[in-house]
This record gives structure tokens, C-alpha cells and sequence, in this order.
């Protein structure tokens, strides 16, 4: 099962986006409209696939383009003007431009009285035609600057607090954590209607970057509570966390600050009980989510990739990986009766989780469809397994939203106190 989920995560990585090749230099002799010379644009295509190309080489007509491009292009004995195969990874590569043609840095752009061809042969002619002044050019933007990671005052302790569902999703930024929620739930067998509320909370009291803005580091205590009602007491959840929680965010130093991909290890201990104090346990998780971005696989859009980029809205998917090792000594496992023939476990697992989201241009709610499954296995084969399968509906009234409302399913087992579990909710959730 685990390599085959792992298998799965690692295929839905996204390609290279098309501009990072670019040499941010073609943006310094730009226009006052922030359009770089388009012969800027086709050197440093072909630097970085250095052949002899022609514009209508690319319908299969020997035309050969600018001869000093070429020349500057190409090193002596590394320039292919035959080579089909070649031609053919120089258009792909243009053709990519068409599909995606804007970044946080550049945006291609057709500034012609023509009407820009229907065609990717027409488009990706026009592109390297460098006979012609209109047709395609590169504008050069100007990206928002990053927030810049500015010690503490001297003397002075900057507390953070945040809200989620899970001590993982306070890891992620606002817009894709999942939200803390208050739930309705329709208990079918025993003909009753029951409230259930699931979050955590954690508070930051030291918030450390270093110089060089690589590493970034949290430490605080936080309260994470589940409480679920049933009439069957092997399915009621009633977990009450105490604890504390470090997190280290190892950015890798990528050239570009807009295509980072960081890995972060987190460190929590807590005690496990109850909202009446009868039950007790320690526990002890690690988890790790690694940076599978550029630095391993060179995906350009880290773990996000839109599908439909359409003029009224646009579908983004977008998945998440966690890799988690924890333990448990239950001293006592007072009302919970799936601890009670269980002194304690010490298991490995993964999370794994994918969302589309649909966003519309003019207007900031979204809709969001995300399916999540968390496995764990007990090391010892005491008892301690568990795996358990959400899948979630929300609306947010705005990407960056506090609240959101929506539908979601729950089945399998609580991680922490192993009970069985399943469930159709009606949710409000809350996320800060």
C-alpha cells in the first residue's frame, strides 16, 4: 500500500515551469513598458537548447532564422540543424510558453494589429521570427517583494498564535490549512442529532530566522481537542491534548526566493487525557515534510499546478506529504476502552493529502474538494495500528478566509486513542 501512495504522490509532481530558464539580465535593457527585445527572449531559449533553428523548420520548411542568433547560440560542433528530435524538444518547450504564459516574474505577450495564430505551429513560427517587429514579446514584472524575517526587539518575546485542524496544517500557510471545525452530525442508529468539535491550537513564544533567511524555527506550547458523541461508547471521542511543540523550516537557497521549496521537521510531546481528567497518556511525535520541490525533482510549482486557467476561473491541484514516526505509554486508559488492553505503542506512518480548488477571476470564494489519508503502523504489533480516510467539501468566502463552511466525511480510526469511527458532518471551521 505504502508504495504504491508514495508512488502515486511523486507522479502528480508537475513539470518544470517554462520561464525559470530565463536569465533575469533580458529584463535589463527592457522598454519604459517592461517589454525585454525579443531577441533577447529567442537567445536565451536557444542557450538552452543550443541548435540551428528556423521558424518554418518548425512546419518542416528549411528557413534559418536570424544568422547571428544562431551563431551566438550555438559553440562550435554542439549545433544540430538536422536533428529532428531536437527541433522537436526546442517547440515542445515553446509550446509550454503558450500553455502557461505567465510566472510571478514574466508574461508572454501578443502585441500585434494581426490576429495572434489559432495554431501552436503558427504561434511557435511567429515566436522565432525575428524578421518581424509585432507578434509575441516578453514582459518583465515586477514581483512583490518577500516579506523580509526581521529579528525580535531586543527584550521582547513575539507571540504568534494559530488555529487548525491538526498540528500538521499549522505548518501550512493560511490558505491551505485546514480549518479547526464545529460539526453537526446525524447519529442514524440511535435516532439523535449530536454536536462534535476537532481542533488545535498553538501558541509560537520564540519565532528564531537565521541570517542567510535558510532556517526558521518555532517553539510553543499548544491544546489540541476532538470530542465526538455517540451512543455506542467504543465510537465516542474524547481527547484532550496538552503539549509542547518545536518546528525547524530548512529552506534549501534556491537562486529564485519565488520558487523555494523547504522541508520542516516537527517536534511535539504532550499528555493525552480528557476533558474530565480520567484518562492519561504521553505521547511523542515526529513528523518531517520534505521539500520535494526543485531540489529533488525540479517541479516548478513546488506541490500546486493549475489545470484549467480559464478567462472567468481557474482549477488549481495541489497535494501534500508527511512523513511521521510517534509513541504512546498509556497509564491510564480511563473511559477509552480501545486503550485499555494497550500499555502503550510506538508506530511509523505517512500523511498524504490532494485538493482541487475552484476560484473564480472576479471574486475571491473558492470552492475546495480535498481527500486526505493517514496511515499508521504499531513497529510491535501491540494494537497500535490505525488509518483513517477524510474527505472534505468547503466553501471559503475568500482564499485567505478565516471561516469556511462545507460537508465532509470521516471514517476509519482516531489516531490517538484508536477508536472506530464514521461519520457525514455538517462543519464550520475556523483557521487563523
Amino acid at each position: 500500500m505504502t508504495p504504491v501512495l508514495l508512488a502515486l504522490a511523486i507522479q502528480s509532481l508537475p513539470p518544470e515551469h517554462p520561464f525559470r530558464w530565463i536569465d533575469p539580465s533580458v529584463c535589463a535593457t527592457r522598454s519604459t513598458e517592461g517589454y525585454a527585445p525579443r531577441e533577447d527572449l529567442v537567445r536565451a531559449l536557444m542557450k538552452q537548447y543550443p541548435l540551428t533553428v528556423s521558424t518554418a523548420a518548425m512546419r518542416g520548411q528549411p528557413e534559418d532564422i536570424a544568422a547571428e542568433i544562431s551563431v551566438a547560440a550555438c559553440s562550435a560542433g554542439t549545433c544540430a540543424p538536422g536533428n529532428p528530435a531536437a527541433r522537436r524538444a526546442l517547440r515542445s518547450a515553446a509550446e509550454d510558453m503558450f500553455e502557461r504564459p505567465e510566472n510571478a516574474r514574466y508574461r508572454l505577450v501578443w502585441r500585434s494589429d494581426a490576429p495572434e495564430p489559432p495554431d501552436n505551429a503558427g504561434r511557435v513560427a511567429a515566436l522565432y521570427d525575428l524578421r518581424r517587429t509585432d507578434g509575441y514579446h516578453l514582459q518583465c514584472l515586477e514581483p512583490p517583494s518577500p516579506p523580509p524575517a526581521l529579528p525580535p526587539p531586543p527584550g521582547h518575546i513575539p507571540w504568534t498564535v494559530a488555529v487548525g485542524a491538526t498540528l500538521a496544517d499549522i505548518e501550512k500557510p493560511l490558505p491551505q490549512r485546514e480549518t479547526a471545525n464545529l460539526s453537526f452530525r446525524a447519529d442514524h442508529q440511535a435516532d439523535t442529532e449530536v454536536g462534535t468539535v476537532r481542533g488545535v491550537v498553538v501558541a509560537s513564544l520564540a519565532n528564531w530566522t537565521n541570517d542567510a533567511g535558510t532556517l526558521r524555527a518555532s517553539l510553543g506550547p499548544y491544546v489540541g481537542y476532538e470530542r465526538l458523541t455517540a451512543s455506542d461508547p467504543a465510537k465516542a471521542v474524547n481527547n484532550l491534548e496538552l503539549g509542547l511543540r518545536g518546528s525547524w523550516t530548512i529552506y534549501p537557497g534556491a537562486v529564485d526566493p519565488y520558487e523555494v521549496y523547504p522541508t520542516t521537521v516537527t517536534l511535539a510531546t504532550s499528555w493525552l487525557t480528557d476533558d474530565e481528567g480520567d484518562s492519561s497518556a504521553w505521547r511523542a511525535e515526529l513528523g518531517v515534510r520534505p521539500g520535494l520541490g526543485g531540489a529533488f525533482l525540479r517541479s516548478g510549482y513546488g506541490f500546486q499546478r493549475t489545470l484549467i486557467d480559464g478567462p472567468d476561473q481557474f482549477l488549481v491541484w495541489s497535494w501534500d506529504a508527511r512523513l511521521v514516526t510517534d509513541y504512546a505509554d498509556v497509564l491510564d486508559p480511563g473511559a477509552k476502552p480501545a486503550l485499555t488492553t494497550r500499555p502503550g505503542y510506538l508506530r511509523w506512518g505517512y500523511d498524504l493529502s490532494g485538493e482541487l480548488r475552484l476560484r473564480q477571476r472576479t471574486s475571491d470564494p473558492a470552492i475546495a474538494l480535498t481527500v486526505g489519508y493517514q496511515f499508521r503502523d504499531d513497529w510491535n504489533d501491540d494494537g497500535g495500528n490505525a488509518d483513517r480516510v477524510t474527505a472534505r467539501l468547503k466553501y471559503y468566502p475568500a482564499e485567505a478566509s478565516n471561516w469556511a463552511f462545507g460537508l465532509e466525511y470521516d471514517r476509519g480510526e482516531n489516531l490517538q486513542s484508536l477508536e472506530a469511527l464514521e461519520n457525514w458532518l455538517i462543519t464550520i471551521g475556523y483557521r487563523r
